[in-house]
């Protein structure tokens, strides 16, 4: 939800501040935003995609069934496994 919320403060910015906020204007508060705006994509990447997240909501804490993993069945069949 955090990083939903920081994309879409993002957008609501550059509405609002049309095409100063493109780039640092002298004015203040423009470099801030700027930052944020460009920096809005990484938020999402930094706690693991959106939907790795909802993943681990769903089987850890809403105790769902968890999603069918091909890579750990050849594993299990290695020795010390």
């Amino acid at each position: 939800m955090a990083s939903d919320l920081l994309t879409r403060t993002g957008q609501v910015a550059a509405e609002l501040m049309g095409a100063r906020i493109s780039a640092d204007t002298g004015e203040p508060g423009t470099f801030a935003w700027t930052q944020h705006l460009l920096g809005a994509p990484g938020y999402r990447l930094a706690g693991g995609t959106d939907q790795i997240q909802r993943n681990l909501i769903g089987e850890r804490v809403l105790k769902l069934p968890p999603e069918p993993r091909a890579d750990r069945a050849p594993f299990s069949q290695l020795p010390g496994n």
